[in-house]
């Protein structure tokens, strides 16, 4: 598919076994990403699979030179915004409106020191996540 075939994007897959539980994503523009999607299957919502999918992803970017990460989160999902906050994101402002579903507005995340972040405890942990 189009996305995972850009050179300017990286997407990483979680399994559990042979079975896709999970994927995130970003585009990359020089030393900045952007998070297009983090999802997980509904059972593996709170088991940790959002913190491996993160950091790997986090640390795939950082190998092709990104030194800062964005991301949009709704203010509704509250562990989504608590993984980020413990993974170095800061809120820096509003976009008004954002989510189509229901016109939710969207927190806008910035990680502006993410070799930082990889290299302390929080992503120190091995990770299963395949690119």
């Amino acid at each position: 598919w189009r996305e995972a075939a850009n050179d300017f994007a990286c997407y990483i897959v979680a399994l559990e076994g042979t079975a896709v539980v999970g994927f995130a994503g970003c585009w990359i523009s020089f030393e900045e990403a952007q998070v297009t999607n983090i999802a997980l299957t509904a059972m593996q919502r709170g088991r940790g699979y959002g913190h491996l999918l993160m950091c790997a992803l986090m640390r795939a970017a950082a190998e092709r030179g990104v030194e800062r990460m964005t991301l949009e989160v709704r203010p509704s999902n509250l562990p989504a915004r608590r993984l980020y906050e413990w993974l170095g994101f800061v809120e820096i402002g509003i976009r008004k409106g954002y989510y189509q579903d229901n016109n939710e507005d969207a927190i806008l995340m910035w990680n502006t020191k993410l070799r930082d972040t990889l290299s302390d405890e929080r992503c120190a942990r091995e990770t299963d996540a395949r690119d």
